[in-house]
């Protein structure tokens, strides 16, 4: 059980840029918690958030329910993907000036096992019918290192996280 949140580094982004990393990050706490409001500056909808482990382009697997708008719950599983796509950017054409928000826990980062596991929810907000929500469940089994970067990334090759997206970082400590 989570005791204590301790923030390690947070951000905001001052002009669009492509990803954020927190690396070197502190082996001194049991689990990780980001927490993120982004919007992106392009207009495709559904475009979605990924991130990686010291910068490891292998080992990924996930398993997402989402719902769009009006539409059925959707489930999507991946597995030995080359990063872990994990919720959506707020899109650029969506209600001016609202962002999207984020959640990711990892437990045990800091362990020498092979397999890391971390889940959270995603939300986009807009005054339409059109928006995308949704728990995801997901797995790293590249290395039995602990986890000591993150970089967040939006999985659209050109798309750029919009002026103002704030990204946190945490770390906890069990009781």
């Amino acid at each position: 059980m989570a005791n204590t949140y301790y923030k390690l580094a947070s951000t905001t982004i001052g002009t669009a840029i492509a990803s954020v990393t927190f690396s070197s990050i502190s082996q001194s706490y049991t689990d990780l918690k980001i927490v993120g409001s982004t919007r992106q500056d392009g207009t495709a909808n559904g475009i979605q958030l990924s991130l990686t482990f010291n910068s490891s382009a292998s080992g990924y697997s996930r398993t997402l329910v989402y719902g769009a708008g009006s539409g059925s719950p959707v489930s999507v599983t991946g597995n030995s993907e080359a990063l872990a796509r994990f919720g959506w950017a707020q899109d650029g054409a969506y209600t001016a000036n609202v962002f999207g928000d984020f959640e990711i826990y990892i437990p045990s980062y800091s362990g020498s096992t092979y397999t890391k596991s971390f889940l959270g929810n995603s939300v986009t907000e807009n005054n339409a019918t059109e928006a995308y929500m949704g728990p995801h469940s997901d797995l790293w089994t590249d290395t039995a290192a602990a986890i000591t970067s993150v970089t967040i990334t939006i999985s659209s090759g050109t798309t750029l996280f919009s002026q103002y997206s704030t990204f946190s970082l945490y770390g906890i400590k069990s009781s």
